[in-house]
């Protein structure tokens, strides 16, 4: 009983420590529900586990308890009629210190049931008012993109810190294939989290065919969108189980063509159980390359309106790149696709590129003109070929 409350209790942890560190998954998917579902699952057998070894942990002190002060009883009683030695008398005193030790464990264990039931009523609660949690949106149902996504004079910055954005304008046309690209902290991941409706602008807008992203449902509007995050990271199931998470009513063949077009279906191949595999607690199971290559075919599975990447390859070496920048180019022609950019070699067929510095645009362009201009865009491009 011990072994299984170790486990349970393991087994809840993992999915705890899941939600906290996939929840940018897990909302750019829009799988609050499905998460809160797991994690109440994990936690009812827990619950169960837990009542019945709290249930032995009772019963065997009083067993104990109660052999104890009937011994007591009887060793007295012989005792006044018989009469009894100094050593049983010692022996008695030694029972008595065991029976109280005893009601003091059972004590113990009361309270850690008293503490326990708050926290499963609170995490039931949790549960069955899920859609009361949603985030504050607006009632619009999103539809997909028509024409345009225009941000508009967008600033942003952290409580108590200097801009993060400032006066960000940019179009991206339905249908294209936009590039984001600067140096650490320029900016870029913060912009996508407001595209993705993480966070809203401090000044300015982001709008969708001239509707505020504020004025969308914003769970319809995670549905329609792939979204691979910059540190890529699987939930601990099988890899079928992961890639379902983006669309769980797809086929077996909609499933292998999207790691097909992620590169990934050949390694999964070479896996004993395929995708039946289990990747481990964050996918440790499984090279970088491998997760960011998951990752982007359970964003492909989902078929988006919008496909945001952020550095979404960052971790594949040159051939596996280049195989995926194909596949990119491809999904481009029917998808809108946005993607932040660490190597510049990857963004080369890119219908237009902004450079971020110190949170504002400096330059914007084809990867042609800009490396022409020989301006900041064209320093980095030099800086990556040495």
């Amino acid at each position: 009983m011990g072994k299984m409350t170790i486990s349970s209790s393991n087994q809840l942890s993992s999915i705890v420590n899941e939600t906290f560190s996939l929840s940018k998954v897990i909302l750019g998917f829009a799988n609050q529900k499905k998460i809160l579902d797991r994690l109440g699952y994990a936690f009812d057998i827990y619950f169960l586990v837990f009542i019945k070894f709290m249930g032995i942990r009772f019963a065997i002190p009083l067993i104990y308890s109660s052999l104890g002060i009937a011994v007591f009883i009887i060793t007295i009683f012989t005792g006044r009629k018989f009469g009894v030695p100094l050593s049983e008398i010692t022996a008695l005193i030694y029972i008595l210190y065991k029976v109280v030790i005893s009601i003091s464990r059972i004590t113990t264990g009361k309270s850690q049931l008293d503490n326990f039931f708050p926290s499963y009523e609170q995490l039931q609660d949790l549960r069955y008012n899920a859609d009361k949690l949603k985030q504050k949106t607006g009632s619009k149902i999103f539809t997909g993109i028509k024409e345009k996504i225009d941000i508009e004079n967008l600033c942003y910055s952290y409580p108590t810190n200097e801009p993060t954005l400032t006066d960000i304008n940019i179009t991206i046309p339905c249908g294209k294939m936009i590039a984001i690209v600067g140096e650490s902290g320029s900016g870029k991941s913060t912009l996508i989290d407001l595209l993705m409706g993480f966070d809203e602008p401090s000044t300015g807008y982001i709008k969708i065919d001239d509707t505020t992203l504020q004025e969308f449902d914003i769970t319809s509007y995670r549905k329609r969108i792939g979204y691979v995050p910059q540190d890529s990271m699987l939930f601990n199931m099988t890899i079928r189980e992961n890639l379902l998470w983006a669309n769980e009513y797809a086929t077996e063949d909609e499933i292998k063509q999207a790691c097909k077009q992620a590169n990934a279906e050949e390694f999964i191949r070479e896996f004993l159980e395929g995708y039946n595999t289990l990747v481990g607690d964050r996918g440790v199971r499984l090279s970088g390359g491998q997760i960011q290559r998951i990752s982007l075919a359970r964003a492909i599975l989902k078929k988006p309106d919008i496909l945001i990447l952020d550095e979404a390859t960052s971790a594949l070496d040159s051939a596996s790149e280049k195989l995926i920048q194909e596949a990119i180019e491809d999904i481009a022609r029917k998808t809108t696709v946005i993607i932040i950019a660490h190597r510049l070699s990857s963004i080369v067929n890119a219908d237009y590129i902004y450079v971020l510095k110190k949170g504002q645009i400096v330059e914007k362009g084809t990867y042609r003109d800009l490396t022409q201009k020989k301006g900041e865009f064209d320093r980095m491009v030099q800086l990556q070929s040495l």
